[in-house]
């Protein structure tokens, strides 16, 4: 929440008023929102809440007791970094969840001299990292699952040799075309 703290209770309270009245949601919250009753406060009891905010019936905006305790999750993060053109972490909604080809999107899509082929995935897990190579062009046409993504993975998209080379060789071409014309046109100038 925006503003969280303590709030009174009112007649016929309920999680989105709670909400409303602590400024909303933070850009960083996730859906999971756990309440957790005054009588037992070790058992939480989970709500879902509805993105669209069009269904705002007793699953989604259940009533609230006095000494009620709301606790809102946050969304996770993905980190997309490399070949792409606006890297950075990017938020994972736990119940939502995200694909590799989406947090990608989310990173404004890969440079003109991006491997997409030789993408990997990093995941800390509790023997430590893993990491899964992927092939994002077989991806984006549909030849291979997407592959699910999880708080805390990094999305690395390596450049390629091959094409920054063909890409600075083509650059050097035009450049020297150019240059040539330029020369032969101020050459051609002054002896006429």
């Amino acid at each position: 929440m925006v503003r969280p703290g303590v709030y009174p209770y009112t007649y016929h309270h309920r999680l989105l008023d709670l909400i409303s009245a602590a400024s909303g949601l933070s850009p960083n919250a996730g859906r999971l929102v756990n309440i957790y009753h005054q009588n037992d406060p070790q058992t939480p009891h989970p709500v879902v809440l509805d993105p669209s905010g069009a269904d705002a019936g007793s699953d989604h905006n259940p009533e609230l007791s006095p000494g009620d305790t709301v606790q809102v999750s946050r969304a996770g993060l993905i980190y997309v970094v490399g070949a792409v053109i606006r890297p950075g972490g990017f938020p994972v909604d736990p119940v939502q969840g995200l694909t590799a080809v989406q947090a990608l999107s989310l990173a404004w899509g890969p440079t003109q001299n991006a491997a997409v082929r030789k993408a990997i995935l990093i995941r800390e897990q509790r023997g430590g990292r893993t990491m899964i190579s992927l092939d994002l062009k077989r991806m984006l046409h549909g030849q291979d699952p997407d592959q699910p993504v999880q708080d805390r993975d990094i999305l690395y998209i390596p450049d390629s040799m091959a094409k920054n080379l063909l890409n600075r060789t083509l650059e050097s071409a035009i450049q020297s075309t150019f240059g040539v014309a330029i020369y032969s046109a101020l050459v051609y100038s002054q002896r006429y």
